[in-house]
């Protein structure tokens, strides 16, 4: 048995000895054939000795003593990369052409030679090539716009084509999958790319808010590829990379917000521009112009100013609403709210500026007593106050809309979100890990506060309008002292120009009465929330009193505009007495302090007839001047009252002698 098996050994290597004899006498014959193909310019004879050569050395192996094996690569080399040199020009013309017949012959003959690799590194390029001269070429034709809208279409268009044509061509089992990632590289290698070409689209789009007309051509490319996205997901960075410009999104979105609502305000209206030439003319003008005169300027040109920034704020709105529907919401609404706080900053600032330079308040003379209340005052006043307000009721008039966008766009980061769970990745997360899990989380939190806002019914423009407080303080606190200037002027006559030194009362003993110059005082107060009434229903007070934070309109119970406008009034008139008793003469005695007692305890009682209550100072100076002896109790209360130092300190300087 043994002596079989090795007889059956002998033979076998005979017969594989006589092979490879066989295939050297064939490798010795194909030198004159090698050498042929490497200058034939015929890719079946170029073929035909790839293919003898690639079998006589698989035969003979590395190990063979038949024949020369480094020799045979070297072969092997050259006549693969002549192969190459002849086959792929012909295959990237022949699917360029998206010419079946051809394009299969020689996709067939790469694959005989183990050449798959090469028949599909041409098929990209073939793609990539013809995308990039498509893409020259609507640029040219059609401008960043038209081009990105054109080049979408045109693949929307042949990708069906193509697909059948891969399908014939390679064979493979999932044509679409490969098309669509080729479009995918294609657009990703486009020079210049598409962000570029965004980029270019939102700097060269004519008028106000450009992101209007990117968004266009955003909503286009999408609506036409979204529906294959789903189908195959490969087709993602498609979108991902047209969709790439959001990325500058909040800068391009305050950049066209600041141009629409500031463009006049940069240079000023035509009033603004003659009140400053006026200005630089020199100062003698301001010196003798009149208040009255210079209150009307102010007032007209903050008119206009507002009425400007709300013609342009309804100009922008529509717009805002349109780029953030065909746009992500999601990304979009942080974004705006975050560019609409900036600009009514800026907005802000610079009318402060305005109102610095305008210096209006009236300081009127000393009146010993005979002014009356101005209606024109409390006019005045308020009608600076509608004017800002109505810009405040124009930006929270957007808060309905923005709260409906704000839902659906929480709505669509839960349904996102959800997704994701159950599929167990974040959105995206195969395409750029770092990046786009860092955005997803970004965005995520964005929604989270705007969720919270919506369940706490928090306005979404809140931090938005919030900018504009400090000019709100600004404007009631000018209103206010607008209005009780002519008082302020009596108060101010009241201290200084009465006998406070020499005062004698008839009848120490029994109360004193109001002096008739208070008493005038009293009926000028009382008038004046009769004269604030008829302000209180304008939209634009109400508007500007929410953004205002001043301590003075905020009296515990007090929620109404009246209420605390009136509030505010009692406050500031029970300041103004306060000041003007700083005024007083040092020594004082006995029976004018009591004098002083009473005309102030007769303003707290006035003041308390509108349902006012009066200030915590003013109470405290009149319990001191009522004093024959500054009591210890008195005394200790001076840090609890605001200015009760001051207070204390005046009272001692006029019981001085």
């Amino acid at each position: 048995m043994a002596s079989l098996l090795q007889l059956d050994t002998v033979k076998t290597r005979m017969a594989v000895t006589a092979t490879a004899v066989q295939e050297a006498q064939n490798l010795s014959n194909l030198a004159t054939q090698i050498d042929a193909a490497l200058e034939s310019t015929d890719v079946q004879e170029v073929a035909s000795a790839l293919l003898s050569l690639q079998r006589s050395v698989l035969v003979l192996g590395s190990d063979s003593d038949l024949g020369d094996h480094e020799l045979q690569q070297q072969q092997l080399q050259a006549l693969t990369a002549r192969l190459r040199s002849l086959a792929r020009p012909r295959l990237l013309e022949a699917i360029q052409r998206r010419d079946v017949a051809a394009a299969a012959a020689t996709v067939t003959l790469f694959q005989d030679m183990a050449l798959q690799d090469d028949a599909e590194s041409a098929f990209q390029k073939a793609i990539e090539d013809g995308v990039q001269t498509q893409w020259t070429t609507l640029r040219t034709a059609e401008g960043p716009g038209g081009a990105i809208q054109a080049m979408i279409d045109e693949l929307c268009a042949n990708f069906h084509n193509d697909v059948e044509f891969v399908r014939t061509v390679f064979r493979t089992e999932r044509p679409e999958e490969r098309v669509s990632m080729a479009y995918s590289e294609a657009l990703a290698q486009l020079q210049p790319s598409m962000k570029a070409t965004f980029s270019e689209l939102v700097d060269s789009a004519p008028g106000p808010f450009r992101l209007a007309e990117v968004a266009r051509v955003r909503q286009h490319a999408r609506r036409q590829l979204e529906h294959r996205a789903v189908s195959w997901p490969s087709l993602r960075p498609v979108l991902q990379t047209i969709g790439t410009y959001q990325d500058g999104f909040s800068s391009y979105m305050q950049a066209d917000l600041a141009k629409l609502l500031l463009a006049s305000n940069a240079t000023g209206t035509d009033d603004e521009q003659a009140a400053d030439a006026d200005a630089d003319a020199g100062e003698a003008t301001d010196l003798v112009e009149e208040p009255e005169s210079k209150a009307a300027d102010l007032n007209e040109r903050l008119r206009a100013r507002c009425g400007d920034f709300i013609a342009r704020w309804e100009r922008f709105v529509p717009l805002a609403l349109t780029v953030m529907q065909q746009l992500d919401e999601r990304t979009c609404l942080p974004a705006l709210l975050q560019a609409i706080a900036a600009v009514l900053d800026t907005w802000s600032q610079e009318t402060s500026v305005m109102l610095d330079k305008a210096n209006v308040l009236p300081e009127l003379p000393a009146t010993s007593g005979k002014s009356v209340v101005r209606s024109e005052d409390f006019h005045y006043a308020f009608s600076l106050v509608q004017h800002l307000g109505d810009c405040v009721a124009a930006v929270q008039g957007l808060e309905p809309k923005l709260s409906t966008v704000a839902a659906s766009a929480v709505s669509a980061a839960e349904q996102t979100a959800a997704k994701a769970a159950a599929a167990g990745t974040m959105e995206h997360k195969h395409q750029a890990p770092d990046t786009l899990l860092g955005k997803t989380r970004e965005v995520q939190r964005q929604m989270d506060v705007l969720k919270n806002k919506l369940y706490k019914n928090e306005p979404i423009l809140g931090e938005a309008v919030a900018r504009m407080t400090p000019l709100s303080n600004r404007m009631h606190r000018f209103a206010l002292d607008y209005a009780v200037a002519p008082l302020q002027s009596d108060l101010k006559a009241y201290a200084t120009q009465g006998n406070w030194t020499t005062i004698r009362l008839d009848d120490p003993k029994q109360a004193a009465l109001p002096t008739p110059r208070i008493s005038q005082i009293g009926e000028i107060i009382l008038q004046m929330p009769q004269l604030m009434e008829p302000h209180f229903e304008m939209p634009g007070v109400k508007a500007l009193m929410d953004c205002c934070t001043l301590d003075i309109f905020h009296v515990e119970g007090a929620t109404e505009v009246d209420d605390r406008w009136v509030d505010a009034l009692a406050r500031r008139i029970c300041n103004v007495v306060v000041e003007a008793s700083f005024l007083l003469p040092n020594g004082v005695p006995a029976d004018g302090r009591k004098q002083l007692a009473a005309d102030f305890d007769y303003v707290c009682n006035v003041l308390t007839a509108f349902d006012a209550t009066p200030a915590p100072a003013l109470i405290y100076l009149v319990q001191l001047l009522g004093q024959d002896k500054v009591e210890e109790s008195a005394q200790s209360r001076a840090s609890e009252v605001p200015d009760g130092k001051a207070i204390l300190q005046l009272i001692h300087r006029l019981r001085k002698n």
